[in-house]
C-alpha cells in the first residue's frame, strides 16, 4: 500500500491463451484501419464520472497517436473492457491498494470474462498519481512492459478508466483481442 501522497510506477500484467497454454501475447504490425470508437458519456450526471470519461477518452486518443505512430492499427473502446477497468480502478481507490491482483477479487483475466468479453489475449496496466492523461500517458510509454502492450498490435479493443478519488487519482487501462478474431 502507497502513502497516499506518493505517484506509483505504472506497471503491466499480461496473459495468453493458445492451445490452451497460457503464454505473453507475440506482437505483429497490422496498418492502421479503422478510426477508433469514442467512449459513451456518463449518464450518472455526475461531474466526476464526466470528468474521468474526458481523460479516459484522452487516453484512448493519445493511446492510437502512439500506436499509429509505430505501424499498429488504432484500439477502439468496448464497453466490456471498460467495465473490467471500471472495476479495477474503483477497488485500488475504495481500498487504497496499488496493484493488479486485489485480494478477494477476481484477477485480471476473470474480471474480463465475467464482463462477457471472451479473449485469446490481455494486458492490463495500472497507475496512481498522474493528474493528466500526458502525464500517465508518458509514464506508461517509459515503463517496457507497458509501452509493450500499447504498441503491441495484435490488440483490438481497449477499456480505460479513471478514478479521481482523493487517494489517486487511480488509472487502468485494458487492451484485449477477442478469441473471434
Amino acid at each position: 500500500m502507497l502513502d497516499p501522497r506518493e505517484t506509483a510506477t505504472p506497471t503491466s500484467q499480461s496473459r495468453s491463451v493458445h492451445d490452451g497454454q497460457t503464454t505473453d501475447p507475440a506482437p505483429t504490425t497490422l496498418r492502421p484501419s479503422v478510426a477508433p470508437t469514442p467512449v459513451k458519456p456518463s449518464t450518472t450526471g455526475d461531474p466526476g464520472d464526466a470528468a474521468a470519461e474526458r481523460l479516459g477518452q484522452q487516453i484512448i486518443t493519445l493511446t492510437n497517436t502512439e500506436r499509429i505512430k509505430n505501424g499498429c492499427a488504432p484500439v477502439s473502446a468496448d464497453p466490456k473492457l471498460q467495465a473490467a477497468a471500471k472495476a479495477q480502478s474503483i477497488q485500488m481507490a475504495a481500498r487504497n491498494y496499488y496493484g493488479h491482483d486485489i485480494p478477494d477479487q477476481p484477477e485480471t483475466g476473470e474480471r474480463i470474462k465475467s464482463a462477457g468479453y471472451n479473449w485469446i489475449h490481455w494486458s492490463q496496466g495500472i497507475y496512481k498519481g498522474p493528474r493528466d492523461a500526458e502525464t500517465a500517458m508518458e509514464g506508461w510509454m517509459k515503463t517496457p512492459e507497458n509501452r509493450a502492450a500499447i504498441l503491441n498490435c495484435s490488440y483490438r479493443h481497449i477499456g480505460v478508466s479513471v478514478n479521481l478519488a482523493s487517494t489517486g487519482p487511480w488509472w487502468t487501462q485494458i487492451f484485449a483481442a477477442p478469441t473471434n478474431q
